[in-house]
């Protein structure tokens, strides 16, 4: 689904103060103009890769804040360990 100016409002709500507590005021104020810039040319995008451009712009700006690598392998290998099970479960129910 493409943006609309009701997403565009919450992008920026949601965006507009989102970066580190020790970050300079001057990296505050160039992320804040481009958050408002991501934003202002989001035509034609969905709300998912506006997010997108949010999180790629404060990896420019700030780096990683938090690495979520050892998080995102851990809950990926507990899905992984349950797809026989799911699997079963949907030949039982004849979806698949």
């Amino acid at each position: 689904m493409v943006i609309n100016e009701e997403c565009k409002k919450c992008q920026i709500k949601r965006n507009i103060n989102k970066y580190p507590v020790n970050a300079t005021e001057e990296k505050i104020t160039e992320y804040q103009y481009k958050v408002k810039e991501i934003v202002k040319n989001s035509d034609g995008l969905s709300t998912p890769q506006v997010a997108e451009k949010m999180d790629n712009l404060r990896q420019e700006l700030f780096g990683n804040v938090m690495d979520y690598t050892e998080i995102k392998q851990h809950y990926n290998q507990l899905m992984l360990d349950q797809f026989p099970y799911i699997k079963i479960k949907l030949i039982h129910l004849k979806i698949i």
